[in-house]
């Protein structure tokens, strides 16, 4: 079995028609703190040395120990699929977007819709999850999409509820987001045999 994380992007303008469609995109770049999550939840012990997205060492709670909110990704516009504007390459040891593109109406900014998460979708070689988000562009300019990335809350030994980057990729080919359009993201987490 493989278990792949896949990108796709669709940009409308600001009357709904479709100006662009990608197909799936291979994520590339899950990061350290990804694996990190999995091991805490896999081994059900506590997890240190996580980097949160402020850059502070953390300890993640183990699942053992009671309600932890573990890998919280709807409810907020600073977790789940996120977008920037930077254009650094992405490294392993990411805890953050290079320029995370904030939620809002002004310039630069995009207002975030709730993140869904879909239910599991099954085919005959294969089964997933897809997570949608919609980026509405409100300002009267354009906003450059150039990153893209997957954000959580985890409880940390300290019963604090803390953002951390799981994923980030460059988006290639990059989203240009109309003043009125809307770019919506889907991270599809597929499992293959």
């Amino acid at each position: 079995m493989i278990s792949k994380l896949y990108w796709r992007f669709t940009l409308t303008d600001a009357g709904g028609q479709k100006l662009s469609r990608t197909g799936l995109i291979p994520a590339r770049s899950f990061v350290v703190a990804y694996l990190q999550h999995v091991r805490c939840m896999m081994a059900r012990a506590n997890q240190a040395g996580v980097v949160d997205e402020g850059n502070a060492s953390r300890t993640l709670r183990s699942p053992l120990s009671g309600a932890t909110n573990y890998m919280l990704l709807t409810g907020s516009a600073t977790r789940g699929i996120m977008a920037g504007s930077g254009i650094n390459a992405v490294d392993i040891e990411d805890h953050d977007f290079q320029t995370r593109i904030i939620n809002g109406g002004g310039a630069g900014q995009l207002a975030y819709a709730p993140l869904v998460v879909s239910a599991p979708a099954f085919g005959a070689n294969f089964a997933q999850i897809a997570l949608i988000r919609a980026l509405l562009n409100t300002s009267v300019g354009n906003t450059t999409v150039r990153e893209v990335g997957l954000k959580c809350v985890t409880v940390d030994t300290g019963a604090v509820g803390r953002v951390f980057l799981l994923a980030r990729d460059l988006v290639s080919p990059i989203q240009v987001v109309p003043p009125g359009g809307t770019l919506t993201i889907e991270g599809i987490f597929r499992a293959t045999v």
